[in-house]
């Protein structure tokens, strides 16, 4: 008779699935974390409210549409800051968008799923801070705010902070266990040529030592 023996040592291999932007968002909304995301950006943003204002003609500008708005923070930031007439903030977590509702009735915010949503109207400002890296197919979206949230002179500005070139962020995606398009500059600037914006202008804003900075791409259509 054979006796087989049971191995002492059995290594067990786990699969980690990435959870979806949508879901790690809806939690950081539950625990307040929102609030920590506005104040980390906030230098940010307010570098893109400058070179709105450099660049672009600012009184012509009474609409604004938010992509991956959260709290609505941003969108609320330049609502006051412009007198603007029409607000609609975006967000895929409910969490998020209930959190805005909560602070500001005077503006629109939408739960929907941006790759499927279609606009009713155009929008003079399209700005986004933090989200356009958790799309898998940019250019797909983008190609649709486009041609149906974008009017002749719309205005573009978008930040981010994860791309190829910041190296501080490139662990983020298995840090946080959570999809990234990790694009380079050049990249981001080609799928915005391709879809028609024009004048495209970018920055890397610096907002603390060892990071290079918030990636900053603006131009008009």
């Amino acid at each position: 008779m054979i006796l087989l023996k049971r191995p002492k040592n059995i290594i067990r291999i786990k699969t980690i699935k990435n959870k979806s932007a949508i879901e790690e968002f809806n939690n950081w909304a539950k625990i307040g974390k929102d609030v920590g995301m506005e104040n980390g950006h906030a230098n940010s943003v307010s570098q893109m409210i400058n070179i709105f204002e450099k660049r672009f003609d600012v009184k012509n500008v009474k609409s604004m549409l938010d992509l991956g708005c959260g709290n609505g923070w941003m969108l609320r930031k330049l609502a006051s800051k412009y007198s603007l007439d029409v607000g609609l903030g975006i967000d895929g977590s409910v969490e998020m968008i209930n959190k805005a509702k909560k602070y500001q009735t005077n503006l629109d915010y939408l739960c929907a799923d941006i790759t499927k949503w279609k606009a009713s109207r155009s929008y003079d400002l399209i700005m986004s801070m933090e989200f356009i890296y958790y799309l898998n197919d940019p250019e797909t979206v983008f190609n649709n705010i486009f041609n149906n949230a974008a009017h002749k002179e719309s205005i573009f500005i978008f930040g981010i902070d994860h791309y190829k070139e910041n190296q501080d962020s490139l662990s983020w995606p298995s840090d946080l266990g959570v999809y990234m398009n990790t694009l380079s500059i050049n990249e981001w600037i080609d799928l915005y040529r391709k879809i028609g914006m024009k004048d495209i202008e970018y920055e890397q804003f610096v907002t603390k030592e060892d990071s290079e900075g918030t990636l900053i791409i603006s131009g008009i259509k």
